[in-house]
């Protein structure tokens, strides 16, 4: 049963590591390279959520809602403003003692008009403009608090990691004690079975113990370095802790 499970995690593991057909129906054993990490690696919870808010993906499209929003209610907000514009006008005119006369020198360049002025447009109960701007200010003061909302889940989400992996570390202290309890005490009493002072039965039974305590300290090992990835995870490392390229 435990062979079978191995076999079906190392298929789903190389199914992720997306290769191809032929490689897929090769029936190829995975052997891990990397030992886990059994022992505590420095933490700051002040370095992580930094870390986290500096690369998280989520706060730089946050940001980036906030700029659009603040420009889309500066320039719904110049709507609502008075404008002031140049106009000016240039032309050839034809001065004649007929029609024909004038226009052929229409075209000869003698004579211009020139014509220059300034328009004021005051807007008077532009309430289309007003609406717009208001929606513009609403969706800026959301896009605020969405960044807000953004910032203060990956603080929250940083430091539940960073308490998952100082808690499970714990465990492999715990259980790596339990374990070293457990070969003891079955070394005790594999020397009492030497002289006869105790039976197999209770050499059986201290050897299951043994067996109980390795695999807690291996889930406890297996969970410490879970929870290290996903610190990494949140902190938006991930690609940096493993070594990792993408093409």
């Amino acid at each position: 049963m435990a062979e079978k499970s191995i076999r079906d995690q190392e298929d789903q593991l190389r199914r992720l590591l997306n290769p191809g057909e032929e490689d897929l129906r090769q029936d190829v054993r995975l052997t891990p390279t990397d030992a886990p990490v059994t022992v505590l690696e420095p933490l700051s919870l002040q370095e992580a959520i930094d870390t986290a808010i500096d690369q998280r993906p989520e706060i730089v499209q946050a940001k980036k809602n906030v700029e659009s929003g603040e420009l889309n209610k500066q320039f719904a907000r110049n709507q609502l403003l008075p404008t002031l514009s140049f106009q000016g006008t240039i032309g050839l005119a034809g001065l004649g003692k007929d029609y024909g006369d004038s226009f052929s020198k229409n075209f000869s360049g003698d004579f211009y008009n020139y014509g220059a002025g300034l328009v004021l447009s005051y807007p008077l109960g532009n309430r289309s403009a007003i609406s717009t701007y208001n929606k513009r200010q609403l969706e800026a003061r959301n896009a605020e608090a969405a960044l807000t909302s953004v910032r203060q889940q990956i603080i929250v989400g940083v430091r539940e990691a960073v308490r998952r992996v100082q808690t499970d570390f714990k465990r492999i202290e715990t259980t790596r004690s339990a374990r070293i309890m457990a070969e003891k005490q079955l070394q005790a009493e594999q020397e009492r079975l030497k002289v006869g002072l105790t039976t197999t039965r209770f050499v059986l039974d201290f050897q299951r113990d043994l067996a109980t305590a390795q695999g807690n300290e291996l889930r406890a090992t297996v969970d410490y370095n879970k929870s290290l990835s996903n610190l990494a995870r949140h902190k938006a490392t991930t690609l940096d802790r493993y070594n990792l390229q993408l093409q």
